[in-house]
């Protein structure tokens, strides 16, 4: 019985390391988005980010994989709260998307200024 409720604990101090971590890492994502420097999103910024994605992503499926939804059904709070952070995380990623198209396309058409301007001198 002893052993039983050590192991409970150890499991739900495990469950919720790692869901703290996984929230950890979602932060991190954010604020590494919110932080690129706009209006110019570095292109070498991108690995970065996809690494820390990937990572991640790793961790979400292995709490899932390694835990049952009764265990995890007692971290519902933290659940919730990495469900919020992951709908600020596709805000972000989608305002950074739109930023880079906007740059694409600025680049795009001081690139035919540019050009037009050569061709007429």
């Amino acid at each position: 019985m002893k052993n039983e409720i050590s192991r409970a604990l150890v499991i739900k101090m495990d469950i919720e390391n790692e869901i703290t971590r996984i929230i950890d890492e979602t932060i991190k994502i954010i604020d590494f988005i919110d932080n690129i420097s706009t209006p110019i999103v570095e292109e070498e910024s991108l690995p970065t980010i996809k690494s820390l994605l990937d990572i991640r992503e790793k961790n979400i499926h292995q709490l899932f994989k390694s835990y049952s939804a009764e265990e995890l059904a007692l971290f519902s709070n933290q659940l919730n709260r990495l469900n919020n952070l992951d709908k600020q995380l596709i805000n972000a990623a989608a305002q950074a998307k739109e930023i880079m198209a906007k740059q694409i396309l600025k680049q795009k058409n001081n690139s035919k200024a540019t050009n037009a301007y050569t061709n007429n001198t």
